[in-house]
């Protein structure tokens, strides 16, 4: 499932999104946080737990550096690779290089961060929020 969200329904919506990716343990499970022109993103990984991750391949070298510094302030700041599937749930064999923070069960404290990591990382001018939930 694809869908736009308003701004200010945004935090609500994702904390939702998340509370359910924690019960879904499939291969493929993932929700993904994208600007719509950009198609820049953080994603989550199936459940129970929630880590998030941000693949680095995608980054300028002033996003990457703006990524390590946020995720520092959540006390990770160890890139790894990993296989993740693409936006449509298809394996990819590639691997991504991510910065990662395991958010445990926590949908509200997730949610927040992985906002304030996208408008962080990315410093868009006006972001079209999408959410992506497989």
């Amino acid at each position: 499932m694809k869908i736009e969200i308003e701004k200010d329904k945004l935090q609500a919506k994702l904390v939702q999104t998340l509370r359910l990716l924690t019960k879904r343990t499939h291969e493929t499970a993932c929700v993904l946080l994208e600007d719509k022109a950009t198609e820049k993103f953080i994603q989550f990984g199936r459940g129970p737990e929630l880590i998030l991750d941000l693949p680095l391949n995608c980054l300028t070298e002033q996003e990457k550096q703006r990524a390590r510094e946020i995720f520092l302030t959540l006390g990770s700041n160890n890139t790894k690779n990993i296989e993740a599937p693409d936006v449509d749930g298809e394996p990819i064999t590639r691997n991504f290089e991510v910065l990662q923070h395991n958010f445990g069960g926590n949908a509200d404290d997730a949610a927040i961060e992985a906002i304030r990591v996208f408008q962080h990382t990315y410093q868009l001018n006006e972001p079209v929020y999408v959410l992506h939930d497989n």
